[in-house]
C-alpha cells in the first residue's frame, strides 16, 4: 500500500499581550490538503513547533473535521457541546517537556501520534485547527508560533 506523507505549516496570528489558561491563540485554521478527498481519513503522526518568542508554553491543538464556530483570539476557546460532539476528532497535546532551546528561539516535537482523522463531505480537502494555550506566555510577534502537521494518509 502506498502512503502519502505531507507536512502542513500553520503560523496563527497571536495577540502580543499575556494569555491565560484557556485562551484560544488566533483563529480556527485550516490544514489544507490534509486529505485527498473530503470524506478521506488521514492520521496525524507529528507536530513541530518553533516558539520564536521561547515561550515554551503548554498549548493544545484541537482537530476538526469542518471549521468550528469559535470566539476571538485572546479570549476563553469557546466552542459550542454541539459542535464539539458534530466536530471534534482529537486532541495534540505539546507541553513544556517536549521543548528545547536555541540562543534566540524554542522548539518542540511531538512524534508517533497515530491520531486518525477523517474529513467529511462539504469541507474540502481539509482539516481544521484552533490553539488553546495551556499556560501563560506573552509572545514578542503576532507570528512568534510555527507549527507543522506531519499527516499521512492510504
Amino acid at each position: 500500500m502506498d502512503f502519502k506523507s505531507r507536512v502542513i505549516t500553520l503560523t496563527p496570528v497571536l495577540s502580543v499581550a499575556a494569555y491565560a489558561d484557556g485562551d484560544q491563540m488566533g483563529v480556527a485554521m485550516a490544514l489544507t490538503d490534509a486529505l485527498d478527498n473530503p470524506t478521506d481519513v488521514s492520521t496525524v503522526i507529528s507536530v513541530a513547533v518553533v516558539d520564536k518568542a521561547s515561550q515554551q508554553t503548554d498549548f493544545d491543538l484541537l482537530l476538526f473535521n469542518a471549521q468550528p464556530t469559535t470566539g476571538a483570539n485572546h479570549a476563553p476557546c469557546a466552542i459550542s457541546d454541539a459542535e464539539m460532539a458534530a466536530k471534534f476528532l482529537g486532541v495534540v497535546s505539546v507541553r513544556v517537556a517536549n521543548y528545547a532551546d536555541l540562543t534566540t528561539c524554542s522548539y518542540a516535537s511531538v512524534i508517533g501520534l497515530g491520531l486518525m482523522l477523517q474529513g467529511v463531505a462539504g469541507s474540502g480537502n481539509q482539516l481544521w485547527g484552533v490553539f488553546v494555550c495551556r499556560g501563560a506566555p506573552t509572545f514578542t510577534s503576532v507570528s512568534d508560533l510555527v507549527v507543522r502537521v506531519g499527516v499521512e494518509q492510504d
